[in-house]
């Protein structure tokens, strides 16, 4: 079983990795959600019940990693 500390510490580090590597953009839109983003889009999801939502915003920031890889 994680423990809460674990996960905010996973949380964490994925925050620093964030500022390492920028927030990706298209214009001036961002396709690449924030970790709270996805954290409060979890929350609502609890409620709901409807976790496509969430699935789409881990694919855009996979995709994102993505593009801002292939900028390189």
């Amino acid at each position: 079983m994680v423990h809460c500390e674990e996960l905010k510490q996973k949380i964490a580090k994925l925050e620093e990795i964030d500022e390492l590597l920028g927030r990706v953009r298209v214009g001036r839109q961002n396709i690449r959600p924030s970790i709270e983003e996805i954290m409060t889009g979890l929350d609502e999801a609890k409620k709901t019940g409807d976790y496509n939502r969430v699935l789409e915003m881990l694919k855009l920031r996979v995709d994102g990693f993505a593009l801002k890889r292939e900028s390189y």
